[in-house]
């Protein structure tokens, strides 16, 4: 490499796995509690999931399957992630299944379909701002009751007292493409924070929602808490929760650097493709700050969708690749972001992004930047950097030289981890 990485160090961080929820013990005694047998017994119950990636959320949607099935309910699963996976049918199947979530696996039947069913709304608020329609997953509306299974986290755009969970998947994620274009824009006028509840409750009453599990995550992708809550419940419960996610959540343990390096991003990672909480676009939790941000490529699970490339100053030509641009420009049309898919700098290999990176944030080959590099804004178990390293890290290896291969391309973060700790499950 004609200019060289920093030395770098791998920390480890020692305090992500706070809290562990034992899904097999307490979650079917909570579901008994929370989801009487009468409210649900022999009926026809419509169960929501999303499109990110949650570590656990198959055995925590067996288990809501099991105990309905218990209770003689006809159970299907229907997509509730808005305009992902290209907008279409099949599209949103594919994202399920990436997860584990199909037919034979859970035993139920997985009802896809993109056209939602339209219902008239009441509220003079949201009618005033544009929005004269409900947008409902059509299979959903029809079931006798619907639970809504999805994870509590700050949003990567919205701020407020409620931001992703449970509350916005009754409106974006089972509104489907034109219920999420829909939505977006009365957020546009009105502010999110104002129009969410609006939203929730508009559907609360006139879709059968009958309740949802909220999933809190600790740092290493573990369960770290689940509320199984009633629907009237939503709107006074997910501000705690959100507080609690926020508590659990892994971050860059540095105030800013020069450069950031992401290995991967995309949806299979974050709804905006790098958690802008992370990497300093959304400031409002954590402090990181880095001058310029290279991405590599695109996440599994992603289905092609690049939304969050456009956060990227610079990236590699295999991330271009991968994009399927119809899928990304729906997402980003149908949330008024175009940024979001811009190209960036591209270049063919890690030398020449690496040089770029340089003289971008103000270096010459023979000054030293300060680095940080991390897998995805997702997995922040692991850091290499040449800062300083903070108390609640632990540092892994030290005097890490990385060299490129003969195409001029650096290994891959999770091969350096497994290098330098021995840790071979790592993935």
């Amino acid at each position: 490499m004609d200019s060289q990485l920093p030395t770098l160090r791998l920390l480890r961080n020692v305090i992500l796995q706070k809290r562990i929820f034992d899904i097999d013990r307490q979650l079917p005694l909570m579901l008994m509690s929370e989801i009487p047998p009468l409210m649900v017994e022999n009926k026809r119950i419509c169960i929501c999931v999303g499109s990110r990636h949650i570590e656990q959320q198959v055995p925590v949607l067996k288990h809501l399957i099991r105990y309905l099935r218990t209770l003689s309910a006809q159970v299907f699963v229907v997509p509730a992630m808005g305009s992902h996976g290209g907008a279409t049918s099949i599209g949103q199947q594919q994202v399920l299944a990436s997860y584990g979530i199909t037919e034979q696996a859970m035993g139920v039947p997985v009802i896809s379909e993109i056209v939602p069913d339209a219902i008239p709304i009441d509220s003079p608020l949201l009618r005033k701002a544009g929005l004269k329609e409900l947008y409902v997953d059509h299979h959903a509306m029809h079931a006798d009751g619907i639970i809504l299974i999805n994870r509590v986290k700050p949003h990567t755009s919205f701020n407020g007292r409620i931001q992703s969970g449970l509350c916005k998947m009754c409106c974006i994620g089972l509104g489907k493409a034109k219920g999420a274009a829909a939505y977006h824009r009365v957020f546009d006028v009105l502010g999110f924070s104002k129009a969410l509840p609006l939203i929730v409750e508009e559907v609360i009453a006139k879709a059968p929602i009958l309740g949802g599990l909220a999933l809190v995550e600790n740092g290493v992708g573990d369960i770290a808490h689940i509320a199984v809550l009633q629907a009237n419940r939503f709107l006074e419960k997910e501000s705690g929760l959100l507080a609690m996610a926020i508590e659990q959540m892994p971050s860059i343990p540095i105030s800013k650097s020069d450069l950031l390096i992401v290995d991967e991003i995309g949806k299979g990672v974050s709804g905006s493709g790098m958690d802008t909480n992370i990497i300093g676009k959304k400031r409002d939790i954590f402090s990181f700050l880095p001058k310029c941000i290279y991405a590599r490529r695109l996440a599994d699970g992603s289905a092609g969708n690049a939304v969050g490339m456009g956060l990227a100053d610079v990236v590699h030509s295999q991330l271009v690749a991968q994009v399927d641009f119809p899928a990304s420009y729906i997402n980003a049309e149908t949330s008024l972001s175009p940024g979001s898919v811009k190209i960036p700098i591209t270049y063919s290999s890690d030398r020449e992004a690496w040089q770029a990176l340089l003289r971008l944030s103000g270096h010459t080959a023979a000054e030293e930047p300060s680095l940080v590099w991390i897998r995805n804004t997702s997995d922040l178990r692991y850091i290499l950097t040449n800062c300083s390293c903070p108390k609640t890290w632990e540092v892994i290896a030290e005097g890490i030289s990385i060299s490129v291969d003969d195409e001029g391309n650096l290994p891959d973060f999770i091969e350096i981890v497994k290098h330098n700790t021995g840790v071979t499950f790592y993935a």
